[in-house]
């Protein structure tokens, strides 16, 4: 009796362990999934610093540079387009005026004629 009485008591106390060990293993578990969670982190991070590194550099160069020194640079860039349009030759030159000059005598034509 006293042997059924032990047997029983270890059965007891066993299976009281059983849930504990259950929660152990979900805890455990649980850690495991937020561990690899860091990995991912981890693995992500070189890339979000290069981009955060991008922007501070974009941004401080954007402050370095005046706004005057932007203005000179597109009106530079105007100028430029209009002197890249301008006649580079004598001849281009003369072709030009004569054109527009035949473009006025046919306008003054039709003035006269209305």
């Amino acid at each position: 009796m006293q042997n059924k009485i032990i047997i029983l008591c270890s059965l007891l106390l066993v299976s009281g362990a059983v849930p504990a060990q259950q929660s152990l293993l979900n805890s455990a578990a649980q850690t495991l999934e937020s561990a690899q969670g860091v990995e991912q982190n981890l693995n992500n991070a070189p890339a979000l610093l290069k981009q955060q590194a991008e922007g501070a550099a974009l941004q401080k160069l954007d402050q370095a540079v005046p706004v005057e020194a932007l203005q000179g640079i597109e009106t530079a860039n105007q100028l430029k387009s209009k002197a890249d349009s301008l006649p580079t030759s004598t001849d281009a030159a003369v072709n030009a005026v004569e054109g527009q000059a035949k473009q006025k005598a046919a306008e003054k034509a039709l003035d006269l004629l209305r």
